[in-house]
């Protein structure tokens, strides 16, 4: 009589999680200054394989992932197919969203060195595609200390947006097999929802529990909308270490205001933010 095989869990961390920063940092940093660290791993190491690693090494922080492959041997690379984006280390080399500044110029936000594919770094660029408005348009381009990308809009106004990759050097196109790309903060205020309407995605995640509304339009987009109040003080200040924070007397989940989405085989994708104002209420 055959034993029933045991049922393993397995979760394959997202940004936000505890495991997550661990696994990121040892996946683009510790590799390659550490490389002792981390015996049988390789720089073409997937991001699975790392989460194994640090599930085989502290199982009480990390959990076993659900698509980790063979560890790597000599000459038997093992690829991920999620490319990395990296605020940390990219720059915001110019700034004139919606040519509203304050750089001249190209009406874009460029983040310059965001990632590298093969070895070749590639940009991102953020482009309005409507009339875009801001409320304090020096907000715009990075969050402070850097960690994130950060877009400012003016209360009552939506603006449609195109998040495409370019070479570095070339200035071409730059087609990713996969990529993961986070909105965070999705919470509004007394008389102001924000919603974001994103489609071309493969999958989505969202933390269990959400106080992100979901919309599925059947037409491979989804609106993502806001539930609960938030104010600056609950704002993220890094996208690694999301968590409870307290905030003029209310505390929240950082990660329950997330959304983190996956695209494969593409160069660009775009996105509708919008800022709605309350019917029956006065905007601001």
């Amino acid at each position: 009589e055959e034993e029933d095989e045991e049922e393993i869990d397995c979760h394959t961390v997202l940004e936000g999680e505890p495991c997550y920063a661990h696994v990121h940092w040892a996946w683009i940093h510790g590799i390659y200054g550490y490389p002792q660290w981390y015996l049988g791993l390789t720089p073409a190491s997937s991001f699975e394989d790392f989460q194994a690693y640090m599930h085989e090494h502290r199982p009480e922080l990390c959990p076993m992932p659900c698509s980790a492959g063979l560890r790597p041997s000599a000459g038997e690379a093992c690829v991920s197919r999620a490319v990395s984006l990296d605020f940390f280390n990219a720059e915001l080399s110019h700034n004139n969203l919606g040519g509203l500044g304050p750089d001249t110029g190209r009406a874009e936000m460029r983040y310059k060195h965001v990632g590298n594919r093969s070895g070749e770094p590639f940009d991102l660029i953020v482009t309005a595609t409507s009339p875009f408005r801001s409320h304090r348009q020096w907000r715009n381009g990075l969050a402070e200390g850097g960690k994130y990308g950060l877009i400012n809009m003016a209360s009552g106004t939506s603006v449609d947006l195109t998040f495409s990759f370019e070479d570095s050097l070339s200035g071409t196109p730059v087609v990713l097999d996969a990529f993961h790309f986070s909105f965070l903060d999705i919470d509004q205020g007394n008389t102001v929802k924000e919603r974001i309407s994103v489609d071309g995605f493969e999958s989505y995640a969202l933390y269990d529990p959400t106080d992100v509304a979901v919309d599925l339009d059947g037409e491979a987009g989804a609106v993502f909308s806001s539930t609960r109040f938030g104010a600056g003080c609950d704002n993220p200040r890094d996208p690694l270490t999301l968590g409870e924070v307290t905030c003029k007397g209310r505390t929240i989940n950082q990660k329950s205001r997330a959304v983190t989405l996956l695209f494969s085989n593409t160069s660009s994708f775009s996105a509708t933010m919008e800022l709605a104002c309350e019917p029956g209420r006065r905007c601001r």
